[in-house]
């Protein structure tokens, strides 16, 4: 059976699905419920010198600078605990280059020699603590409030060189590198960062955070013929500098006469020799391998040398010339400054 509606029954159905209508678009622009609070145990804080990020899940720790990121706060450190760590761990290593022996505590060069250093002057290379990474170490304390003490171990990257004198030995200053990455522990005590320190205790290394910073990079504008050159003329000056008589007095037999070369003497000079001088028997460029280290920040140049020792002896039955010969492989180490290529020293 068909039913015909009326007007007066068309205008409510009318009315009703307009009502329905707006309830409709209404909830379209309503507010949404607010998603669910992630849960678990916080994560820990990794910062790089240009900001803060979250660490990502367990496993080494990877830092650069990315001039993108923003800085975030730590619970117990102030908001920039990552800028005034870096920079205090900078302030700290410049301080460090300030020292006149060849092991300082408290800094991470050090060097090994055999005889007595009577100075040092060490010089930082390019930027310090490059690719910058501060890690926070430990939690807060509960009752500390916003700004509790903590502790905050920073790596970077560093190169410093370094000049000194042993006592017997005035041909000229011996030279060394020492490069890599340099670990920080710098505290907050509240109200300031202080305390800073470059642990060389393998026990202090060992509890440190396990982060990888982005390692050294080639320059582009140091060819292998420079390294070659360079180690060229060094050994040049290994056989004409006038060697000292003297040269093996108060340090070990074994120790090259003349500074940064890799010649030596076994058993030393005779008390008797009144000239000594060196020569080459063979290019020692010839075949040599250009590298650079990554992870120190220096090049090397790898080979061999044949040297001999031409000297004379004054003392009767013995007297007249006499002959000693130096042969093994060498390496030698170049820096770069940004703007000049320099070698530190050629070690047997």
């Amino acid at each position: 059976m068909n039913t015909e509606t009326g007007p007066a029954a068309r205008t409510l159905l009318g009315a009703l699905v307009g009502v329905a209508l707006l309830v409709v678009l209404a909830g379209c622009g309503g507010t949404a419920s607010p998603p669910p609070t992630a849960s678990g145990p916080p994560i820990r804080d990794v910062s790089v010198a240009s900001g803060v990020r979250s660490a990502p899940p367990p496993g080494r720790l990877t830092g650069s600078a990315t001039a993108a990121e923003s800085v975030a706060s730590a619970p117990g450190l102030p908001a920039d605990w990552s800028v005034q760590s870096i920079r205090a761990a900078t302030a700290g290593l410049r301080a460090c280059a300030q020292a006149a022996t060849l092991t300082p505590p408290g800094c991470p060069q050090a060097v090994n020699t055999y005889g007595d250093a009577l100075t040092a002057h060490w010089h930082l290379l390019n930027q310090p603590l490059e690719h910058a990474v501060a890690v926070r170490m430990e939690p807060p304390g509960e009752t500390g409030g916003a700004h509790s003490a903590g502790r905050v171990a920073v790596f970077g990257l560093y190169q410093m060189d370094v000049s000194y004198t042993l006592a017997g030995q005035g041909l000229r200053p011996y030279r060394d590198y020492i490069g890599g990455t340099a670990a920080a522990i710098v505290t907050w005590d509240g109200s300031a960062v202080s305390n800073v320190a470059f642990p060389q205790n393998s026990a202090l290394l060992t509890d440190l955070p396990s982060v990888t910073v982005k390692p050294f990079s080639r320059p582009a504008e140091v060819s292998d013929a420079a390294v070659l050159q360079a180690v060229t003329a060094g050994f040049k000056q290994c056989v004409t500098l006038k060697m000292p008589l003297s040269a093996v007095v108060g340090i070990h037999s074994t120790a090259p006469a003349v500074p940064n070369c890799p010649q030596q003497l076994l058993g030393g000079l005779d008390v008797n020799t009144v000239s000594a001088s060196w020569v080459l028997n063979a290019d020692p460029i010839q075949g040599a391998l250009v590298s650079f280290d990554t992870q120190h920040g220096n090049f090397a140049l790898t080979g061999s040398y044949d040297m001999t020792l031409n000297s004379v002896i004054a003392n009767v039955p013995y007297a007249g010339p006499r002959t000693s010969r130096s042969t093994g492989t060498y390496t030698a180490t170049l820096t770069w400054d940004g703007q000049q290529l320099t070698l530190v020293t050629i070690d047997r």
